[in-house]
Formats: C-alpha cells, sequence, structure tokens
C-alpha cells in the first residue's frame, strides 16, 4: 500500500457498527458547535461543521451559514426546504448525536449521520492539528474522471495555517463552498449543504495534485489531476450555447406553479427586455442563479425587465412537482414566474427549445433585447462561493441588463 493509500485509510476511517440511537425523550437541545459527518459506502465519510442554539441549527462551509429550523417530534428534524431534504436524529448523550440525511427527491436516499462535539474549532479531518509540509494556496488548473468523461476545472483556494477553503469551477457552475484541511503534504476538503455531499482528497508532489472525489452516498471519481497554474481559465460561458441562424422563432407556454401557464412570444414582449432562466430545483448553483436573478428582478422590474422561470424537474406527477416548486420558491423568496418545462435532461431541454445549437447546462439563462432578439446564452453560473468570478459576473451582468433597458 502506497503513503497516500494509507494515509487516506487512516484519514478516512471506516467507523464501527453502531446500535440504534436511543428512544429516550429530548428534554433539551444539544447546544454547541458540533462535527458532523455523512458516513459513505467503502468507509469513507464527509465531514461538516454545525451548532445548534435552541430550536436553530446552522450548517457551516467556510464562510456560508445555512439555518435551518429544529422540529421536536419522536426525534429531532430539520427540514431544509430549498432542496428537499432532511437531517433527522436523536440525541445519544450530551457529546453524540446519530440519525439521517433523508433526500426526498432522490429515491429517498439515506445516508447514515453521526455527530460529536467540535472540540477543535478550526478542525474537519482528523489529524489536523498536524502542522502541512505543503501549501494549497493558488489557482489549479484541473481534469475530473481522467481517461473517462474527462471535463475541466479549476480549483481555487486559499490557506491560513492548515484550514483550506475555495472551490473547484467547472464550465457549466462550481462546487460552492469547499471547506477542509491541508495535512502533511495532502489535501482534505468537504461540503454539505442539504442538496449534495462532497469530499475532495488528494496528495501533492510538486506543482501537481493527485486525488479522488466522492459525490453523495456512492460516486467516486478515482483519479482527478491539477497543475499549479495561476493563468488558467475556462471557455467563456457565453460561448458554449447560441441560437442558431435558421433556428424557429423562439416562444414557449408551460404549466405554471401559481398561474395556469407560463407564456413568452416575442410580440406580447416587444419593448421588454426578457431573462429566461432554464434550472432545477435539485441543483445548488441553480439556487445561488435564482437568488441574484431576485435581487436583479427587484432592482429593475420597475424599468421593464421580466424574467421567466422554466424548471426542469426529476419526474412525477405535477401536482407533486407544483408543491415541490411552490416550496422552494417560498424558501427563496423568488418574485419571478415560474413555470415547469420537463425532466432534468439536458438532452431533453435541448429538444424543447431547438432555437438552441444545445443546452450543456441548468442553469441556462437567455437574455432577450427590446426588440425579441436573443442577445446572449449565459451557460452555468458561478455562485458567490467562488469569489472574485462571482463579484466580476455580478457586476458584468448588471451592466449588460442596464444596456438593454436603455435601448
Amino acid at each position: 500500500m502506497d503513503k497516500f493509500s494509507w494515509f487516506l485509510l487512516v484519514i478516512l476511517v471506516s467507523f464501527s457498527a453502531c446500535n440504534n440511537p436511543t428512544n429516550r425523550a429530548v428534554e433539551t437541545y444539544p447546544n454547541g458547535d458540533w462535527l458532523g459527518k455523512l458516513h459513505l459506502s467503502g468507509g469513507d465519510y464527509v465531514p461538516f461543521n454545525f451548532s445548534i442554539q435552541d430550536s436553530l441549527l446552522i450548517i457551516s462551509n467556510s464562510t456560508e451559514h445555512i439555518p435551518v429550523g429544529i422540529l421536536v417530534e419522536d426525534s429531532l428534524r430539520c427540514h431544509l426546504p430549498v432542496f428537499g431534504s432532511n437531517l433527522v436524529f436523536k440525541v445519544v448523550n450530551r457529546d453524540e448525536i446519530r440519525g439521517f440525511w433523508h433526500k426526498e427527491q432522490d429515491n429517498n436516499m439515506s445516508i447514515f449521520f453521526s455527530a460529536t462535539r467540535q472540540l477543535i474549532s478550526d478542525s474537519r479531518f482528523n489529524h489536523s492539528s498536524f502542522e502541512p509540509s505543503k501549501h494549497f494556496q493558488g489557482k489549479w488548473k484541473t481534469t475530473f474522471a481522467v481517461n473517462k468523461n474527462e471535463y475541466p476545472a479549476i480549483g481555487i483556494f486559499e490557506q491560513d495555517k492548515n484550514v483550506v477553503t475555495g472551490t473547484f469551477l467547472t464550465e457549466t457552475g462550481d462546487y460552492r463552498y469547499l471547506e477542509g484541511n491541508a495535512i502533511g503534504d495532502s489535501l482534505f476538503l468537504s461540503c454539505f449543504d442539504g442538496a449534495h455531499a462532497f469530499l475532495f482528497a488528494a496528495e501533492q508532489f510538486g506543482d501537481s495534485l493527485s486525488g479522488i472525489f466522492r459525490s453523495g452516498k456512492n460516486y467516486i471519481d478515482s483519479c482527478w489531476v491539477a497543475v499549479k497554474n495561476d493563468s488558467a481559465e475556462l471557455s467563456n460561458p457565453d460561448s458554449l450555447s447560441y441560437i442558431l441562424a435558421n433556428g424557429p422563432p423562439f416562444s414557449f407556454s408551460f404549466p405554471g406553479i401559481n398561474t395556469k401557464t407560463i407564456t413568452y412570444s416575442k410580440e406580447a414582449f416587444l419593448g421588454s427586455p426578457v431573462i429566461i432562466q432554464l434550472f432545477g430545483s435539485w441543483c445548488p448553483n441553480c439556487a445561488d442563479e435564482c437568488r441574484f436573478l431576485s435581487d436583479l428582478y427587484n432592482e429593475y422590474r420597475g424599468d421593464g425587465l421580466e424574467i421567466f422561470g422554466l424548471a426542469f424537474e426529476k419526474k412525477q406527477p405535477i401536482q407533486k412537482q407544483k408543491d415541490r416548486l411552490s416550496s422552494y420558491v417560498d424558501a427563496l423568496d423568488i418574485p419571478y414566474p415560474i413555470g415547469i418545462a420537463g425532466g432534468p435532461s439536458k438532452s431533453d431541454a435541448s429538444k424543447m427549445f431547438p432555437q438552441i445549437n444545445s443546452i450543456t447546462s441548468f442553469p441556462t439563462c437567455l437574455f432577450i433585447d427590446k426588440s425579441g432578439k436573443v442577445a446572449r446564452v449565459h451557460t452555468g453560473f458561478y455562485g458567490p462561493g467562488t469569489g472574485d468570478y462571482y463579484t466580476n459576473f455580478v457586476q458584468k451582468t448588471r451592466e449588460f441588463v442596464r444596456e438593454l433597458l436603455a435601448e
């Protein structure tokens, strides 16, 4: 067994078989700071930090903080409405919690969850008090799924002693807020936000990284590589999808969640710039985009800006889709109209919009000018976890919307 495999075995240690949590009634909330672990197949786990303050549980990933109310039933339950998942747990003793993360839309997927009181505030991974021998600060040109459906990415990391934060950008979005530790010559990062559970582990060799990536209960990318490169860039997200020159006129009509239909035609909206958002309530990058578009709509709707959200949802009866989206809209306080356009397939979305060469990502945004011409198709979304990439996108998009309004 090589050094890195041995080190992973130590860090990502298998947990012993546990008895079911006790059934005693919950007398008090287990207030304080906790280190949670989502236990995956093969003995790996995704660590994450959270705190409990009476009836509120707050999940933390780097600078992101997700407050969730705690319901007291026969156990403690936290419903995360944005992504339709639940943390259900019981207090074993004052220093231990056990339960499950239950994801409603993924075939009722459940992952065993445990937590112990947080003793070291900057620790996610075991032995994180060790001084790192390598530093990961900077930008890394990355390739995931080496030799199998490869795709490019950029890792952007900040390091303070042995604490590392950052994310990976891809051509369709980002992996949101990652946090972890540098331990010796290895890097460990994780994220849990109620939608996804991510685990990244890598060893540094000179100016390169080689590692594994785990997502959810079973997905494993057994080989991703990265090279330190502060000038690394990805394709322009405004160039990946485009309107075909001889395509049919752009229009649509889909069921609305609060109205009978959501309808667009060039003739009906002449004189108003329109943004069409293609998204899914299961998609974390889409939630980040919804927050941004909600702010944009509230700021410029009085000047004539229109926004429509078209949801591509996991297949279930239409009323369940509407109920799921209504909960999503309420949780994010989305002010613009939302319709249901189809299932969560990029190929299906491409067929529904034959005016576009292809839909390669959720989310995708179409910016339509006052004359009804599609002025820009933006693929993916770099959220607030990407730092300057997000700041620059927000600034440039606001400027572009003001240009469309001024035409």
